[in-house]
């Protein structure tokens, strides 16, 4: 039975808006649940996608005269370990419960499959066409969440994605000229690139109820880890793959990258820095906290702010180094396709009609897993009554 702090710190949480549960001194596996403003949701899940609109121009200069494989391995792995150290000096949980590992090394996978698909993609083709596809991770993460059983599909939610879809569409195809590089291989890896996002989105919404932030994050990098390097090891000793991977504009730089694709240039130093504490720490621990109270289709949605994002960079840095240095790039200048932006606002505004946080099934309790293995019920109830910790044997609802 829990002692009367306990019930105190409860009622505590349900007088100031909590929608489950408290966090429990000294109880591992309870974290805190209280709902935060929707402008907070909001404005997270905007940061996160300006940060991944912006990577998708430093990820090209990353890449240049490099190995695109082994850019996202330093990415994931640096970044694994610092989320699993933040973890810990949180107090979480150093390894999730056994009846979750299956969903943490799907989550991992996906996370792999979406970095991996997405850095190759802007090797073989370039950051206009990336951006193009992102605007599609609504749709993939809707269907998903309506077959999961996470959402309703409802006339505005449908309305205001395909506003926002669209106003992205416009923003990359009007003006855009086909140089080449926006070749077939390209386009079916940023569509495997979106699909696994939106998958991430879906597996993480289980891993929340349980686990913060931080520890999600954290895990599924270092599955992913594990499984670039596998990838970057056979990629990497030549052959059909590496001659795939090390495509560049000149034949120096092809060599260049088949000959030492262990090698690190200069030139990636910075866009790595960017990629490990915004794009990858910040960015996805914003989209993850936001995830827990968001609906997953609002989560995605937000994804067509990154051609917004990369757009407005590609302009600035096409005024101040020209043209010619921004083709290297495959970047263009700003233009009429830039009115697409207003769509995009439309559609988000459409969506901020549509409840943006999660409701809680108020049947359904809320379970957790001691190290046992044992399953705890958490139910909500009224303030006047008392919750109900009592183990219970798995499988039996």
């Amino acid at each position: 039975k829990p002692c009367e702090f306990q019930k105190r710190q409860r009622r505590m949480g349900r007088s100031h808006g909590g929608a489950a549960i408290d966090e429990l001194p000294g109880d591992p596996l309870t974290k805190i649940s209280l709902n935060p403003s929707v402008f907070r949701v909001h404005l997270a899940l905007l940061v996160g996608q300006v940060s991944f609109g912006c990577g998708a121009i430093v990820a090209k200069f990353g890449i240049h005269g490099g190995n695109p494989i082994l850019f996202a391995l330093l990415r994931e792995g640096i970044a694994g370990v610092l989320l699993c150290m933040f973890n810990l000096i949180l107090g979480g949980r150093p390894m999730p419960a056994r009846s979750e590992v299956c969903a943490v090394l799907l989550g991992g996978f996906c996370v792999y499959a979406n970095h991996l698909c997405y850095i190759m993609g802007l090797k073989l083709a370039d950051p206009i066409t990336g951006a193009a596809w992102q605007p599609s991770q609504p749709i993939f993460t809707a269907i998903l969440a309506i077959i999961a059983g996470y959402e309703r599909p409802s006339a505005r939610k449908a309305l205001g994605i395909l506003t926002s879809v669209s106003g992205a569409v416009v923003m990359v195809l009007v003006g855009a000229t086909n140089d080449g590089r926006s070749t077939f291989n390209g386009n079916v890896l940023f569509f495997c690139n979106c699909s696994a996002a939106s998958g991430y989105i879906i597996i993480s919404k289980k891993l929340l109820k349980r686990y913060t932030t931080a520890a999600v994050s954290g895990w599924c990098y270092m599955v992913a880890t594990c499984l670039m390097f596998s990838t970057a090891s056979i990629v990497n000793q030549g052959g059909p793959l590496l001659n795939f991977v090390c495509v560049e504009d000149t034949l120096e730089l092809m060599e260049a990258c088949r000959l030492n694709p262990w090698d690190v240039p200069p030139t990636m130093f910075l866009p790595l820095v960017y990629y490990v504490s915004l794009s990858s720490i910040m960015a996805y621990m914003l989209m993850t906290w936001a995830n827990q109270f968001a609906k997953a289709s609002v989560v995605s949605a937000y994804t067509v702010v990154q051609t917004f994002a990369s757009s407005f960079v590609s302009g600035a840095l096409i005024l101040v180094w020209g043209v010619k240095w921004a083709e290297i790039y495959g970047l263009r200048p700003p233009g009429p396709q830039d009115l697409g932006v207003l769509p995009i606002i439309l559609g988000l505004a459409i969506l901020f009609g549509e409840p943006t946080l999660q409701e809680d099934d108020e049947e359904d309790p809320r379970m957790l897993l001691d190290e046992s293995g044992v399953e705890l019920k958490l139910r909500k109830r009224s303030s006047n009554q008392e919750d109900d910790l009592s183990p219970r044997p798995l499988g039996k609802k």
